[in-house]
Parts: structure tokens; C-alpha cells; sequence
């Protein structure tokens, strides 16, 4: 079977963000995997070989023309999430941005198939753009094999190659857009300190360095005016080995997000034992396992959960174990198995 994977998530806007990883850990599985899946990795700019099976395409942006219109292979996308559509109010697009998104939404209907990663995403899909359910495969991203236990001695000289300030901590890993609910956890956080004087919230991502960017300007105004600026710490971008380090360490992972299309942060912390609190909301309640689940429009529920998973001390051996094992199941041979029966179906 060959597949031309187009690969330009690795090399743009999207390198380390959700489509970047997808892109790289698609690769990875179905390398490992898959031996009789011989692919080709593409870019707009590169022919596509002619004895080429399928064209996929690992990303899709209702505002951005990524896909061809005319497609000259048979076809898959994998389509994430539509949270800019469920939320539109909070993803305002212009009249330039419905006209790509009339173009998208037709180019998409002309895929072959679509993978998406979770039902509430699918759920949208078949609602929003009018595909038909058959059409839709869920295929669940497996986190990075690097994602592992580590233990504590070598985590905490990680961590301090980092900020050697940081002790201990609560974790966020990921943007800020308004869905991610980034002003949400700060908030929550300050009801917490005020019982808690020693534990630290540290918001990891390269957004977080962009003080030029709206959304990160409203959110130093909100750490500035709840006076936490010496309890919030913001490293940027942090490397998966070094990242593994604060999963490994981290009291808790905070995930409130008004709406996922997946989660993969979560399933990294879970598969290093950290504890998370999930939001109720989205397909949050498809990954979370045992976790906590909290109301993410209420700080008090938020902060609630937080107290409720770090005051699970005696269950700390057994919950970590737990994790690990649940995390398990979102495995690198799962995702490669269901992605080539994508492949497979639309061949059919």
C-alpha cells in the first residue's frame, strides 16, 4: 500500500502544536507498525507519485485552503476537531474566512474518508459539515513513547535546568485559545493559594512567550491583578524529555478546557502517573478514565477538583499505576492497526 503523507504540519506554523505531533507520531506508528505501508512524505510543492494508493492529509483548518479541490487520488483527511464552528461567536471568521470555509467544507466532502480523533468530534463532523457517519473513522493519537515514569531524582535536576525556583507544582501543557480556558486554571489557581502557599502553577507552551500576543496580554493582566506573578511561572516551550521530568513531578495536570476535540497533553501526563483534572465538557469524557472531571465554567469546580486529586495521598501508588495502565490503551500499535483500516476501507 502506498500512502503520500503530507507532512508540512513538521515544518510550519503547526511544528509544535497538536498537528505537528499528530503528524510526527503518524509517521512513527505506522514506520513501526505497518512495515507493508510504504509512504511518501509530500509537501504542496511535491509531486505526488503516480503508483501513489492514497493522498492524507493530517490536518484540516476550516478557515485556511489546505486541502485540493480536485483531488487526483483517492483521499483521506483527518479532521481534529471543529471548535472554531461549534463556537463560532469565539472564533470570529470574516467574510473572507466564511468564503474558505464554504471552499474547505466542499473539498472536504470530496475526501475519501475522514479519521478523526474522538466521537465528539465525529458527532460534529457528521453535523456541521453533513458527512455521512459511515464515512468517518475514530482513530484515538497515541502519546509519544518518550512519555514514561520518571523517577525522581533525575526529574527534579530536569525541572531545575528549567527554573531552578520550582519546587512544587500544578501543570498546564498547551495554548490559549479561548477553548484551552488558560484564564480559568489562573483563577481557580488563586483560590488554591490561598490555603496553599508552597505549590506553584507553571503554564507550559510557546505561546506563553508572545507578551506581544491579545490573549497572553489579558492573561498577565489577570495573573498581575489576582498578584500572582511570583506563583505563576511561564518557561515557554520545554523539550519532551525535559517535559516528561514535570509530568513525572507534577501535582496535578489541569485540563479544563470548554471543548476538545481530543487531548493529548492528559494522556502524556497519564502515561508518566500524573493525576489530571479533566473537563466535563467536548471529548474529555472519552479519555479521562478514573480522573476527576470538573464543570470548567466554575472556578469553585475547578479549584474543587484540584484540592480533590492532590489530597489523594494514600492513593498515590495505586492511582499512578492506574494511569499508566489506562494510558496504555492509547498505544502507537492501536493507532497504527485503525489508521491502515481507514486506509484499507477507502480502497475498497
Amino acid at each position: 500500500m502506498n500512502i503520500a503523507i503530507d507532512t508540512s504540519p513538521l515544518t510550519n506554523q503547526h511544528s509544535d502544536r497538536g498537528v505537528g505531533q499528530y503528524t510526527k507520531i503518524l509517521l512513527e506508528v505506522l514506520g513501526e507498525y505497518s512495515p507493508d505501508i510504504h509512504v511518501q512524505e509530500i509537501k504542496k510543492s511535491v509531486l505526488v507519485a503516480p503508483n501513489t494508493d492514497i493522498v492524507h492529509y493530517p490536518y484540516f483548518d476550516p478557515f485556511f485552503l489546505t486541502l485540493p479541490f480536485i483531488k487526483r487520488f483517492k483521499t483521506i483527511v483527518t479532521v481534529h476537531d471543529l471548535t472554531p464552528l461549534v463556537f463560532s461567536t469565539h472564533f470570529p471568521r470574516g467574510i473572507r474566512g466564511e468564503l474558505k470555509w464554504q471552499i474547505q467544507k466542499m473539498s472536504l466532502q470530496g475526501a475519501t474518508r475522514i479519521i478523526t480523533d474522538s466521537n465528539s468530534s465525529k458527532n460534529d463532523i457528521v453535523r456541521l459539515i453533513k458527512i455521512p457517519k459511515d464515512r468517518i473513522d475514530v482513530v484515538r493519537i497515541a502519546p509519544s513513547k518518550i512519555y514514561t515514569p520518571m523517577a525522581v531524582s533525575p526529574a527534579k535536576a530536569l525541572v531545575r535546568t528549567v527554573n531552578p525556583k520550582i519546587k512544587d507544582f500544578i501543570l498546564y501543557v498547551g495554548d490559549i485559545n479561548w477553548n484551552k480556558n488558560v484564564e480559568g486554571i489562573v483563577r481557580s489557581f488563586s483560590l488554591i493559594t490561598k490555603n496553599n502557599a508552597s505549590v506553584d502553577l507553571v503554564l507550559v507552551g510557546n505561546v506563553f512567550k508572545k507578551t506581544d500576543f491579545l490573549r497572553v496580554k489579558k492573561l498577565l493582566n489577570v495573573i498581575s491583578s489576582l498578584h500572582l506573578e511570583n506563583r505563576v511561572i511561564l518557561p515557554g516551550y520545554i523539550a519532551p524529555e525535559t517535559l516528561r521530568a514535570f509530568y513525572s513531578l507534577a501535582l496535578c495536570f489541569v485540563f479544563p478546557s470548554f471543548y476538545e476535540g481530543y487531548g493529548l497533553p492528559p494522556i502524556e501526563a497519564m502515561s508518566c502517573g500524573c493525576p489530571v483534572v479533566f473537563g466535563n465538557k467536548g471529548s474529555l469524557p472519552e479519555i479521562h478514565g478514573n480522573e476527576v472531571l470538573v464543570n470548567p465554567y466554575s472556578i469553585e469546580s475547578i479549584a474543587m477538583g484540584i484540592k480533590q486529586t492532590m489530597g489523594r495521598g494514600s492513593d498515590a501508588s495505586m492511582g499512578k499505576h492506574r494511569r499508566i495502565v489506562w494510558a496504555k490503551t492509547f498505544s502507537g500499535k492501536r493507532m497504527a492497526e485503525e489508521t491502515k483500516a481507514s486506509y484499507e476501507k477507502a480502497l475498497e
